[in-house]
């Protein structure tokens, strides 16, 4: 039959092994200091202490900011999805490189995300960018392909308002 002091006593004793299997030492149960370049003036407890060298938005935040080095080439305007589009690059197109795109919308309705490659329509060995977007204002880092040719161009897809896909095009050079 069911013996409550039985169990009562199997409860205690079991109690009190997992408390003596506890730590109580504060030495060891505080965690030890963070250190390495990503920690400098790390201190617990005061955020006001700690590295603030990467501090400051990141550079892809503000579209109108360019924080990428080179001069910047305005390639024109393109229609895509019943929107126009401003577009600039920024850099050399030369084989396996990164291009930097700034984009901006002038008129239609509003287009969350754009997707870019250099190349042909198909995007044969090319590596498709997504966009990131701030209110009308899009950045993309695009790699350019292996093989050029001489009629590889700029591509810009967006959905349209019934969710298809569109691509337009703009010349590099």
């Amino acid at each position: 039959m069911f013996d409550p002091s039985r169990l009562i006593a199997i409860a205690g004793v079991a109690c009190c092994l997992s408390l003596a299997a506890c730590n109580t030492d504060t030495d060891e149960a505080t965690p030890p200091t963070p250190s390495g370049p990503s920690y400098v003036g790390y201190d617990q407890g005061d955020a006001s202490n700690t590295d603030q060298s990467n501090a400051g938005p990141l550079p892809d935040s503000n579209a109108q900011a360019d924080p990428h080095p080179g001069e910047r080439h305005s390639l024109g305007t393109v229609t895509v999805a019943g929107g126009t589009f401003a577009v600039s690059m920024t850099g050399e197109i030369t084989p396996s490189t990164e291009l930097h795109f700034d984009i901006t919308q002038t008129f239609g309705p509003p287009i969350n995300t754009l997707r870019l490659w250099i190349g042909d329509k198909s995007a044969t060995g090319s590596l498709k960018s997504k966009s990131t977007s701030d209110d009308g204002h899009f950045h993309a880092h695009v790699e350019a392909p292996i093989t050029l040719s001489m009629d590889s161009a700029l591509w810009i897809e967006a959905n349209t308002s019934s969710g298809d896909r569109e691509a337009a095009t703009i010349k590099l050079q």
